[in-house]
């Protein structure tokens, strides 16, 4: 939105009918299709290399417009035929790569055409808890529910729990820096 209003009301302020404002146009354009490349603001991938490549298009028209607008009639530098289906050209050219993220990425057209995926056997979850650790839990959730969390015996019970789990935890380090060394 605000490259929008920046691009609309804000142009009309700059240099009215001059390459300066043509100029600015293209440096906002290019701050715009920086971000969106850097900060990829959509969900998905194909969105935000569908909003790349449209804001690219915007870009380039606009920096053509420059181009033609700074060339003099008198000696032109640039063929007007050539540039005109550069433009065109361009423009298709974006409007083609759109449909072909449509149908590829969003739509998966490749993912459907003979390509069989195997299913991964790889599944995560969690470890079970220790017998010993498991009747810890029920002794303390028994202690909470007879005391209150905010009892004294409760209170206790967490403490001599997380001493315990202290304990393991400095064992294991230990164990991992021997079998390290």
């Amino acid at each position: 939105m605000v490259v929008k209003a920046m691009m609309t009301g804000g142009m009309v302020i700059i240099g009215h009918g001059t390459s300066v404002q043509y100029a600015v146009g293209v440096l906002i354009l290019l701050v715009q299709l920086l971000l969106t490349l850097k900060l990829a603001p959509y969900k998905r991938d194909s969105d935000d290399w569908s909003s790349f490549i449209a804001h690219l298009a915007q870009m380039l028209t606009s920096f053509t417009g420059l181009i033609l607008m700074t060339d003099t009639s008198e000696d032109p530098t640039y063929d007007l035929e050539i540039v005109g289906a550069l433009l065109v050209a361009m423009n298709v050219l974006c409007l083609v790569v759109q449909v072909g993220i449509l149908l590829v990425a969003d739509c998966g057209l490749l993912k459907s055409r003979g390509k069989k995926t195997v299913p991964s056997t790889t599944k995560v979850m969690p470890l079970p808890a220790l017998p010993q650790e498991q009747s810890k839990v029920v002794t303390l959730k028994q202690i909470r529910l007879k005391h209150g969390v905010a009892s004294a015996e409760s209170q206790a019970a967490a403490q001599k729990i997380q001493v315990q789990k202290d304990k393991q935890n400095r064992a294991l380090a230990e164990w991992d820096v021997k079998e390290l060394d």
